[in-house]
């Protein structure tokens, strides 16, 4: 038999051993029963992230009016204001940007199409794959809101909203790296 042959059957059996495992279920997007999601998303800073809550600091704005008949237009105020969110115990916490991706010695290279499928999963959540214990104080966040349905508009508090997911702005670290740190702090 030629190598070739060989190479061929070879890659055969291969195929047929990897067809026979099948693939992990993907996850799936969660269906936050019993709320509503805001169409706005919050953005702001993580002053603090602990456990199922996130304190995040989002710029006000409030216009100032001359007083009396002055000509002088009116003048525009940043105020920070600090909100104590609840993570859904469903929620996902996401990156806008995919990490880096490198071989052993560094170098960039490509992503599989199996690790892309696996990064943007559950289909329908926004950016890539994520874990709520890469929430950091620093990070510039966007949070969308979950509203129970139970509760009247008009009697909403801070109390009752819900995180569905935050969206952390920038660049994940690499693995490796992250690795690399933990091992250097031990």
């Amino acid at each position: 038999m030629s190598r070739i042959t060989s190479l061929l059957l070879l890659a055969g059996v291969v195929g047929l051993a990897a067809a026979d495992d099948p693939a992990p279920p993907l996850p799936k997007l969660p269906k936050f029963k019993d709320y509503t999601a805001l169409p706005d998303v919050v953005r702001g800073k993580v002053k603090s992230a602990k456990g199922d809550t996130v304190t995040v600091v989002v710029p006000e704005l409030s216009i100032g009016r001359s007083s009396g008949r002055s000509k002088r237009p009116p003048t525009v105020k940043e105020k920070d204001v600090e909100h104590t969110l609840t993570l859904h115990p469903d929620a996902l916490v996401r990156w806008s940007k995919r990490p880096d991706h490198t071989d052993d010695k560094g170098k960039p290279k490509p992503y599989t199409s199996a690790e892309l499928k696996l990064l943007m999963t559950p289909v329908g959540a926004p950016g890539i794959l994520g874990d709520k214990t890469e929430l950091t104080a620093g990070q510039t966040v966007e949070i969308t809101l979950l509203v129970p349905n139970k509760v009247k508009p008009d009697e909403f508090t801070e109390q009752d909203y819900r995180i569905k997911w935050v969206v952390i702005q920038g660049t994940p670290p690499d693995p490796k790296d992250v690795v690399q740190k933990e091992a250097k702090k031990k």
